[in-house]
């Protein structure tokens, strides 16, 4: 062990420049000097979502990348989770609207599983048999589309609100919205994916999807 402490001291440390991949264009992260790329491998970086797309609309949201790739001196970070702060999701609940939330997991295309959390609020309070049926429809229109797209997709899609869209536009159907959003997604590896044996359902049909807590 004390070999092994006095040999890192005699190495030098090196700079490494961290950026995201490919999904935000490369976008830099920062600088780290460590000894070995080995350091850097695995490391989680936290970042506001504006300051990788540049669009002030995303200061509510919070991500998380993770190093997985090491290009000569520049670490390459993937995202794994995506989070609306608390401070947005309550301003979007006021009195007299209607909070429909939801958890689940769901698998990529490509292999990539997820845990998905929507929020659904209703533009003024509703019945307890339309909210789940609300809460039904979203969770079934989510695992059908995550299924056939890859992970990088559905980042994609979420970032850049087209799965958000929609989504309203499927759920509104039933009851009019005030706000349809994704409200966190991360990869895990717990859990039990969520399928769709037929596809979606029609919006007055009634059978129900199970709903993990």
């Amino acid at each position: 062990m004390a070999e092994a402490e006095k040999s890192k001291k005699t190495r030098k440390k090196k700079w490494f420049t961290i950026t995201t991949d490919g999904l935000f264009s490369n976008a830099p992260l920062g600088d780290s000097l460590v000894y070995s790329a080995q350091d850097l491998n695995g490391r989680v970086i936290e970042a506001n979502l504006m300051t990788l797309t540049n669009d002030v609309k995303q200061q509510n949201i919070n991500v998380r990348l993770k190093i997985g790739e090491i290009n000569g001196d520049t670490a390459v970070s993937k995202l794994i989770s995506y989070e609306m702060m608390p401070s947005s999701i309550k301003r979007l609940v006021r009195k007299e609207v209607e909070r429909i939330d939801a958890s689940f997991v769901v698998l990529a295309k490509d292999g990539i599983k997820l845990r998905i959390k929507p929020i659904i609020v209703t533009k003024t309070s509703t019945t307890k048999s339309k909210s789940k049926r609300i809460r039904r429809m979203a969770i079934e229109f989510i695992v059908d589309f995550t299924s056939k797209i890859t992970y990088d997709e559905f980042c994609r899609a979420v970032i850049g609100r087209g799965l958000s869209a929609q989504l309203r536009n499927y759920v509104k159907k039933v009851f009019p919205l005030k706000a349809c959003e994704i409200r966190s997604f991360a990869i895990t590896t717990h859990g039990t994916p969520l399928t769709l044996s037929g596809g979606l359902e029609a919006p007055e049909q009634k059978k129900e999807a199970p709903v993990e807590a």
